[in-house]
């Protein structure tokens, strides 16, 4: 095998309406940038939300271990060196049997990849409860990325007072970026056009002024990701 590592980046579905979907749009366009070989996977079969704003995003049944199965075996076959998964709300032990099943570490050999998992924290205690039952499922077998949205709220004090937290990156190595806040006028326009950031960037539905607001958004998000690199790429 190559020495160049490939890369199956989860984004975590344990609580729905986080900003898993914005997150995972905005991802695919940063690793798109960076002339990366991606397959993006939308695990959400009743919303849809990625697919509406990621057309090429393919559909995955994550009830289905077996549907699961596609994102080993698109690295697998070639057709990408790196997979992004928008998990389903409510799929947490969906994935954990699956990852049990095929064992982390096994399927890191096969694929010659690294995992990643990523956990948005917000103010609801029950983001902090899902990053605990993950990280306490695959702890060191994954590496884990932590990403505070600040569009739902700017109070993290449950999460950086939290033991949680010192275990995350003393522990687990785990690396934290923020999603800053997009102005809601902004969000409600790319909403009523079914447009993601990449895609009103190049949209005259926005005018020019809104276009500029959302360059700048974009390249903060990705000074974000580039941050973390190691984690993502």
């Amino acid at each position: 095998m190559s020495d160049k590592r490939n890369r199956l980046t989860i984004i975590a579905g344990g609580k729905g309406g986080v900003g898993k979907s914005f997150l995972a749009q905005n991802l695919f366009t940063w690793y798109q940038g960076n002339g990366v070989k991606i397959v993006v996977f939308d695990g959400d079969s009743e919303n849809s939300t990625l697919t509406r704003f990621t057309k090429i995003a393919r559909p995955v049944d994550m009830r289905q271990r077996k549907q699961m199965d596609q994102l080993i075996e698109v690295i697998a076959q070639g057709e990408a060196t790196h997979v992004l998964l928008d998990s389903q709300a409510a799929t947490s032990t969906v994935v954990h049997n699956w990852f049990k099943e095929l064992d982390p570490t096994s399927m890191e050999r096969h694929l010659n990849a690294r995992i990643t998992c990523i956990n948005i924290v917000t103010q609801s205690f029950d983001t902090l409860l899902q990053t605990i039952r993950w990280t306490g499922q695959l702890g060191k077998t994954v590496q884990w990325v932590a990403v505070k949205n600040m569009y739902l709220t700017t109070d993290f004090k449950q999460w950086d007072a939290s033991v949680l937290k010192k275990k995350f990156s003393d522990e687990l190595d785990g690396k934290e970026i923020t999603l800053a806040a997009l102005p809601e006028f902004l969000m409600n326009q790319l909403e009523a056009n079914n447009l993601s950031v990449a895609a009103a960037l190049k949209s005259e539905q926005l005018s020019w002024a809104d276009r500029q607001r959302l360059t700048n958004y974009q390249q903060a998000i990705f000074d974000q990701f580039k941050g973390i690199s190691e984690a993502l790429l």
